[in-house]
C-alpha cells in the first residue's frame, strides 16, 4: 500500500472524503523530514494549520503511519508530532463555505472543541457546527497561557461544546483536561456544554469522527447538542478544581500552588477559599448563597483523588486497583550537551579504587534513569578528604535528576521524617559521620533494599509508599565505610586527594548549577547500557575490605577465623587459652585469676572437635569474653554463654542441626546446641542423634602444654 493509499484509508474511515481532505490542505509524504528537519524520516500525513482567513500560519503537524518511539522516560509511540521548540496552535479546519473570521466574532454561532485535527475536520463537515481541533486535550494553552488564536474568539454567552472521546468518564486524565478547559471558557463568560459520546457497539472507545462514521452527522449533532449548560455552583466547582484537590486517604486538601496540605476545617473556615459564595436553589426552591468551599467538599464535580502517588513515566492522574491517584511526577528537563566535566570528575574519583571499571557508577545511574520505577538495592559510599570533589560529584548527580534528586546531611538521619524518599530517584547523604552510619544502619538497609517503605512525614498520615530511591553517601571518615563481612549493598570507594585551586571547583559548580544537570540527565537517558543490569551484589573493593578489617573487634576476628578455618586451628586456640591462663596465674593479684584456674581445670580433658557448646567456648576464649560482656551489658541481659552464641551467629557462624529434634542434641544427659567452629572440617552441618553420638565417640582430647 502506498502512502497515499494509507492516507485515504485513514481519513475515509473517519468520515473525511478525499475531496474534503484536499480542500483542508492535507497531503502525504514518504519522508516527514521534507516537512521539517525535526521530524523523523518516515511516511506521514501532513496537516497544515491556517488562520481565520484561510492563510497558512507556517505551522504543520504530521501523523506517522509507522510511529517512532519517543525519548525521555515514557518512550511512547509518537503518532503525532510538531516541529521541535514550537508552541501548540489551534487547528481551524479549512472547509469550503466556512468563514472562521465570522465565526470568531459572531457569538450566536455555537462552536465545539475536540482533540485532533481529523476529528475536528470530520465533525465540522458532517455536523455543520465549527469544531476547533486541539493537538492534545491539554493543548489549548502553552505554559498555562491560552493560545492566542483562542483569545481572538469572542466567547461571552456563546454556546461552546467540549467533545472529547467516549472514555472520558473512566479516564481521569481527560477529565482533568476537560475541567481545566471548562474553567478557562467560563472565565471568558462562555456557556459551556460538556458533551458525552456513547461507546462503540462493542464497548470500544470512540471519538467524534468514529461516531460520525458509524451513525452519521445528524446523530452526532443530536448527541452533542443535548448536553445542558453548567450552573453557577458547577462553574464554581470547576474553578475550585484549578486551585485544589481533595485527598481522601489523608482527609486533607492539597492546593495546586505547592503549599502544604490543609485540614477540612482550615479549608472551610480559615483559608482564602472560605469566603467564596455562590447562588444555589435549596429544597424549598429558594435562592440562597452557599459556601463554595463547603459545597466543593461533597460535590460530584470536585477534583478528588485517593491520595498522591509518585509514578515516574505515568500520566498526571494514575488509576490503580486501589483508587485514583494524583501523580506528583513530571518529566525532568534533559538536553544534549557537553558532559565532559561530569565524566572527568567521575573518572578521577573512582578510577583509583575501581581501575578500568571506573564507569560502573555511570552505568548504575544510567540504569536508574532508564528504569525509574525499578528499585536498585545498592548504594555508593564515597570516602575522601575535604576538597576531593566527592560532594560536588553528588551535587552533579542530584542536579541531573532535578527535583527528584535529594541532598540530605548526616544529621537528617537522626530525624524521624523520611518523606523525601517518596519523591526521590536519587538521594545523596552528604558528610555522614561514623556514628550516624552505625546508629542508623538498620534503617539505611531498609531504605536501600526495600521497594516499599513506611513514609513518615509532618502533617500527613503514615503510609506505605513505593521506594525507587538510589542512595549515595559521602564522608570524610574512612571507618564510615566499614560494613558487615557479608554486606552486599555498598560499593565503598576511596577518593584520592586532590590539590586543586578554588577556581577549578568554581567553574564546575557554575557548570552544574547552569545547564550541566540537564546535560547529564540526557546523557544518562541515552547511555547505551548494552544489556548491562545492576548486579545482585556490589563490587568488592580494597577500600571496603580495609575499612572492614580496621573495624573488627577481637571477637569479630575470632568469628572470621572460625568461618574460614579447618580442624587444625582448634589446637592453636586451646594452646592460646592455656598460655593466657598460665600468664594470669603467674601474676599475683590478677583479677582474672579465678577464671584462669577454672580454665586450667577444664582444659585437662578438653575435647578437640569441629563444634562446641557456648559454655565450652567461654572456657576456650576467656580473654575475649570480658570485652564482649562490656560491649553488650547496656542492652543485653543474656548470660555470657548466650551472648557468645548470639554474637557468633550474628557474625555468620552456624549451629549444628539435629534432624531428629529442633532442640539440639542429647549430650551428657542434657539437650544442647552446638556451634560449628570449623566449617571446613569434613563433617555434615545436619545429622541425626545416632550420627552425632558416633562422631562424638571418635573425637580426641587436648594435651596441656605443661604435661608435654
Amino acid at each position: 500500500m502506498t502512502t497515499a493509499d494509507a492516507a485515504i484509508t485513514y481519513t475515509t474511515a473517519r468520515a473525511v472524503m478525499p475531496d474534503i481532505a484536499y480542500q483542508a490542505g492535507l497531503y502525504v509524504t514518504d519522508n516527514a523530514q521534507e516537512v521539517s528537519e525535526h521530524f523523523h524520516p518516515r511516511a506521514a500525513l501532513a496537516i497544515p494549520y491556517f488562520d481565520e482567513f484561510g492563510k497558512p500560519i507556517n505551522f504543520e503537524r504530521v501523523r506517522y503511519f509507522d510511529p517512532p518511539l519517543g525519548g525521555g522516560v515514557k518512550k511512547k509511540p509518537i503518532r503525532y508530532q510538531q516541529p521541535k521548540g514550537t508552541a501548540p496552535e489551534v487547528y481551524l479546519p479549512k472547509v469550503q463555505g466556512l468563514d472562521w473570521a465570522k465565526v470568531m466574532a459572531d457569538t450566536t454561532i455555537p462552536i465545539a472543541i475536540t482533540e485532533g485535527e481529523i476529528k475536528s475536520l470530520s465533525a465540522t463537515v458532517n455536523s455543520g457546527i465549527p469544531h476547533i481541533g486541539l493537538g492534545g486535550v491539554f493543548m489549548w494553552a502553552d505554559n498555562k497561557l491560552p493560545i492566542q488564536m483562542f483569545e481572538r474568539f469572542t466567547l461571552e454567552r456563546r454556546d461552546v461544546y467540549i467533545v472529547f472521546d467516549s472514555d472520558i468518564d473512566t479516564n481521569p486524565q481527560v477529565q482533568l483536561a476537560e475541567a481545566r478547559l471548562s474553567s478557562y471558557l467560563l472565565k471568558r463568560r462562555a456557556k459551556v456544554r460538556r458533551a458525552r459520546l456513547p461507546a462503540g457497539t462493542d464497548g470500544e472507545k470512540q471519538g467524534a469522527d468514529d461516531f460520525i462514521a458509524a451513525l452519521g452527522g445528524q446523530a452526532y449533532t443530536m448527541a452533542m447538542t443535548q448536553t445542558p449548560t453548567l450552573g453557577d455552583m458547577e462553574i464554581r466547582m470547576l474553578e475550585m478544581n484549578e486551585k485544589c484537590a481533595y485527598l481522601e486517604a489523608e482527609e486533607k486538601i492539597m492546593p495546586t500552588n505547592g503549599d502544604g496540605p490543609m485540614s477540612k476545617s482550615a479549608f472551610t473556615d480559615g483559608s482564602i477559599y472560605s469566603t467564596l459564595k455562590a447562588p444555589s436553589v435549596n429544597a424549598k426552591g429558594e435562592l440562597v448563597m452557599k459556601s463554595v468551599a463547603r459545597e466543593w467538599l461533597q460535590h460530584p464535580l470536585a477534583r478528588r483523588y485517593t491520595n498522591t502517588i509518585f509514578r515516574p513515566g505515568a500520566d498526571e492522574i494514575v488509576k490503580t486497583s486501589e483508587g485514583i491517584f494524583l501523580n506528583s511526577w513530571q518529566e525532568q528537563p534533559c538536553k544534549p550537551g557537553d558532559v565532559k566535566p561530569f565524566l572527568e570528575l567521575t573518572k578521577y574519583l573512582f578510577e583509583d579504587t575501581m581501575g578500568d571499571e571506573w564507569d560502573w557508577p555511570i552505568k548504575l545511574l544510567a540504569w536508574k534513569a532508564q528504569n525509574q520505577t525499578r528499585k536498585v538495592p545498592l548504594a555508593i559510599m564515597l570516602i575522601g578528604e575535604q576538597g576531593s570533589g566527592k560532594s560536588l560529584w553528588g551535587k552533579m548527580v542530584t542536579k541531573a535528576f532535578g527535583q527528584y534528586g535529594s541532598v540530605k546531611s548526616g544529621r537528617d538521619l537522626e530525624q524521624n521524617w523520611n518523606g523525601f524518599i517518596e519523591k526521590s530517584l536519587v538521594a545523596v547523604i552528604d558528610d555522614v559521620s561514623v556514628r550516624q552510619m552505625r546508629a542508623n544502619i538498620e534503617t539505611l538497609r531498609n531504605w536501600i533494599s526495600e521497594s516499599r517503605v513506611e513514609r513518615i512525614e509532618k502533617y500527613l498520615k503514615n503510609r506505605e509508599v513505593d521506594n525507587y530511591c538510589l542512595f549515595i553517601f559521602t564522608t570524610n571518615y574512612r571507618d564510615a565505610g566499614a560494613f558487615a563481612h557479608d554486606d552486599r549493598r555498598f560499593l565503598v570507594v576511596g577518593a584520592p586527594r586532590r590539590d586543586a585551586d578554588v577556581g577549578y571547583y568554581a567553574k564546575l559548580w557554575e557548570w552544574v548549577e547552569g545547564k550541566g544537570g540537564a546535560y547529564i540527565y540526557n546523557y544518562l537517558l541515552e547511555y547505551d547500557l548494552q544489556g548491562w543490569i545492576p548486579p545482585v551484589k556490589a563490587p568488592e573493593t580494597a577500600e571496603k575490605k580495609m575499612a572492614h578489617e580496621e573495624s573488627l573487634s577481637e571477637f569479630s576476628k575470632l568469628a572470621r577465623e572460625m568461618r574460614e578455618s579447618d580442624g587444625h586451628v582448634i589446637q592453636n586456640w586451646l594452646q592460646s587459652a592455656e598460655q593466657w591462663a598460665m600468664s594470669v596465674i603467674g601474676s599475683p593479684g590478677h583479677p582474672e585469676t579465678p577464671r584462669a584456674n577454672e580454665l586450667m581445670m577444664a582444659i585437662q580433658q578438653f575435647p578437640i572437635r569441629p563444634w562446641y557448646t557456648a559454655d565450652e567456648l567461654v572456657h576456650m576464649f576467656p580473654h575475649f569474653i570480658a570485652d564482649l560482656h562490656n560491649r553488650t551489658k547496656r542492652f543485653s541481659t543474656a548470660t555470657i554463654p548466650g551472648k557468645v552464641s548470639s554474637a557468633l551467629r550474628n557474625e555468620g557462624v552456624y549451629f549444628l542441626k539435629n534432624t531428629d529434634s529442633e532442640s539440639g542434641f542429647m549430650w551428657k544427659g542434657e539437650r544442647r546446641q552446638f556451634l560449628i567452629v570449623c566449617p571446613k572440617a569434613e563433617y555434615p552441618r545436619e545429622m541425626s542423634q545416632d550420627q552425632f553420638d558416633i562422631y562424638m565417640g571418635q573425637m580426641g582430647t587436648y594435651q596441656p602444654i605443661y604435661r608435654r
